[in-house]
């Protein structure tokens, strides 16, 4: 059992770095991307929204950043923000297709 413990201490140090890892991976995935009107773009900047919610729901969780008793559920609110991104991101896709009837495959030339 105080294996099962100290696998979770450890954990516990290990989110925040991968977190990190995956946000500059994303955020080269944005970078290289040459367009945003790309799907692959829109899709990562909502992954990056996600991940800084992500971080900051962590460092709250390990009391490494203190913020005031209104923003308590910062990571939430972070969270609902890219939920709004993705679901506008979705709706302007869909009509943008519905208008043009073509199909919402990226240009391989771009």
């Amino acid at each position: 059992m105080a294996s099962l413990e100290y696998i979770l201490n450890y954990s516990q140090y290990l989110t925040l770095p991968l977190l990190l890892v995956s946000l500059s991976i994303f955020l080269w995935i944005v970078f290289k991307s040459r367009s945003i009107k790309t799907f692959q773009s829109q899709s990562s900047i909502f992954i990056i929204i996600w991940i800084i919610g992500e971080i900051a729901n962590t460092l709250q969780e390990n009391r490494w950043l203190f913020v005031s008793q209104n923003l308590q559920n910062l990571g939430m609110q972070i969270h609902v923000i890219s939920m709004i991104f993705f679901s506008i991101m979705m709706w302007l896709r869909l009509s943008y297709f519905q208008k043009t009837q073509h199909r919402l495959v990226d240009n391989l030339d771009q």
